[in-house]
């Protein structure tokens, strides 16, 4: 009787492992945070960037995309650094700044050179807080991307963030 009863439980314990699987010993990776997106996020001081990413279109044409959003209880500035250009941003509490959704313009990039695949250096400042990130560099190879590529090239100028003096 004692043996069926061990045997039972060595059973019972064998499915038991067999179901569980690795996540018996490993973290279930599902669990974990991640960013939603082919960009870069980050956050700097009261700034969150998200989504951040570059397009360029076949004529050699590159833009800024992404959002920014003032997570403080103040007023904020910001700046980029993006291939040798500074751009100086300000946010109000609660702000989100959107480049190339929601109908606002992509920033526009006039001294990239790096082709669709790389990977840009960027830098984000927030008073003492500096960031230094990687954000990829893509084209219109991908269908989701195509109509904001052709859309570089006819958008209107609309307000710029001011580039910071060198």
């Amino acid at each position: 009787m004692l043996n069926r009863k061990l045997a039972a439980i060595a059973v019972a314990t064998g499915i038991m492992f067999a179901t569980t699987g690795c996540s018996y010993m490993v973290p279930i990776t599902s669990m974990q945070a991640y960013t939603p997106g082919d960009g870069t996020s980050t956050d700097f001081g009261d700034i969150a960037a998200r989504n951040i990413f570059i397009l360029v279109t076949p004529s050699s044409q590159y833009a800024l995309f992404g959002s920014f959003i003032n997570t403080g209880n103040s007023a904020s500035s910001f700046a980029i650094e993006l291939a040798g250009q500074n751009y100086s941003l300000n946010l109000q509490p609660g702000e989100k700044l959107d480049f190339g959704f929601n109908g606002k313009n992509a920033l526009p990039l006039s001294a990239m050179t790096d082709g669709a695949g790389s990977l840009a250096d960027v830098k984000f400042s927030n008073g003492a807080t500096t960031v230094e990130e990687t954000i990829p560099v893509l084209d219109s190879t991908f269908a989701q991307y195509a109509p904001l590529v052709n859309s570089l090239g006819i958008i209107a100028p609309t307000e710029a963030p001011t580039e910071a003096p060198k």
